[in-house]
């Protein structure tokens, strides 16, 4: 049970959400013709302090969760 909490967890939602929370910024950036941040930056932030990563994890988690739900609650409606 472990092995799928940190499978779906760690990687398959925090993959999702990454990739979300990229795609959110690349269009914005786009838009208001800035420079976007790349996705190496929301899936594994190499800089910072231990809060920093941890900051993005959590991030990426939420996304991901918020994905997931709206998705099910589709499914079910």
């Amino acid at each position: 049970m472990d092995i799928l909490q940190i499978i779906l967890g760690r990687y398959f939602i925090e993959l999702i959400g990454a990739s979300i929370r990229f795609s959110f910024n690349y269009i914005s950036a786009q838009i208001r013709r800035n420079e976007y941040i790349p996705f190496a930056s929301y899936w594994n932030k190499k800089r910072g302090d231990y809060y920093q990563k941890l900051e993005t994890e959590a991030g990426n988690r939420i996304v991901g969760f918020i994905f997931f739900v709206l998705l099910i609650m589709k499914f079910i409606v």
